[in-house]
């Protein structure tokens, strides 16, 4: 009788054991799997977030460059279409991104509009001078903006 309950004893800790084992197992699995799929999802939160930076940041400084070149020896007409588009993408860019990006947009669009805005009248020292001052302040975006992402990218690989 003694030998009986201690072999149903030993059957009880072993299925015990190893269920007790399963259910532990399954659960570390599901946690793992959980931690990956929330991982999954930050990267691919991330990345879209980096793509609509990209998309933005291209749209305002090809604007940029387009409305210099279109504006080169005439006037632009603070109420054209193309004009209000730049306002807008530069407004976007101002109220989602930190202030550097922020300030550097907004020195940008000021020296552009300063350029495309104004009446040159055929003055081509100050058309230089203009164009040098928007040249330089869409450079001076683009590598900040190029730096950000490049910061972007490397917290995703970390």
């Amino acid at each position: 009788m003694a030998s009986e309950w201690v072999e149903v004893a030993d059957n009880a800790v072993k299925i015990g054991l190893g269920s007790a084992l399963t259910i532990l197992g399954g659960y570390l699995t599901l946690k793992l799997t959980q931690r990956h799929e929330l991982k999954k999802e930050s990267v691919a939160l991330e990345l879209k977030e980096t793509a609509k930076k990209t998309e933005r940041y291209v749209e305002f400084l090809s604007l940029s460059q387009s409305l210099m070149q279109t504006y080169l020896y005439t006037q632009c007409s603070a109420d054209g279409d193309d004009y209000v588009r730049y306002l807008r993408i530069h407004n976007e860019i101002s109220v989602t991104s930190n202030n550097e990006i922020r300030l550097a947009a907004f020195e940008t669009q000021l020296a552009v509009s300063q350029f495309i805005t104004f009446n040159k009248g055929g003055d081509i020292e100050l058309i230089d001078a203009f164009r040098d001052e928007g040249r330089n302040q869409v450079s001076a975006f683009q590598a900040l903006a190029n730096a950000e992402l490049s910061q972007d990218r490397q917290e995703r690989l970390r």
